[in-house]
């Protein structure tokens, strides 16, 4: 199946972008996708001190500032998330939540 997993049930061949915190978010983001492969996808993330983990073929991962309850930093990551949009142009955005995405989920749905 084109490189797909053995246990795929769908390919989704539509650009995706994930948001979501590193950690349970990132568990439960992988858990809602299971048997789903995703052939060109982009996470949207944190940088929260470990190392991230690998990446699939034709994933790409942009990290963001974390908001922490901050106006500025806020402001910083809603706009590092509309470079990520314009950049990526994704049909699909699918996130598990937590502040880090908030900016970034607002924005995809104002951009369409």
């Amino acid at each position: 199946m084109s490189g797909a997993p053995a246990d795929t049930t769908h390919i989704e061949r539509r650009r995706v972008c994930l948001a979501y915190s590193p950690g349970g978010h990132k568990a439960e983001l992988d858990r809602a996708l299971a048997g789903i492969h995703l052939i060109d996808a982009c996470h949207v993330t944190f940088d929260d001190g470990r190392p991230p983990p690998p990446l699939a073929a034709g994933h790409r991962r942009h990290l963001v500032c974390h908001p922490r309850r901050s106006v500025g930093r806020t402001l910083l990551n809603a706009w590092q998330s509309l470079a990520i949009l314009r950049r990526e142009r994704p049909a699909l955005v699918i996130s598990t939540g937590a502040d880090v995405a908030v900016p970034f989920l607002l924005l995809a749905r104002c951009t369409g």
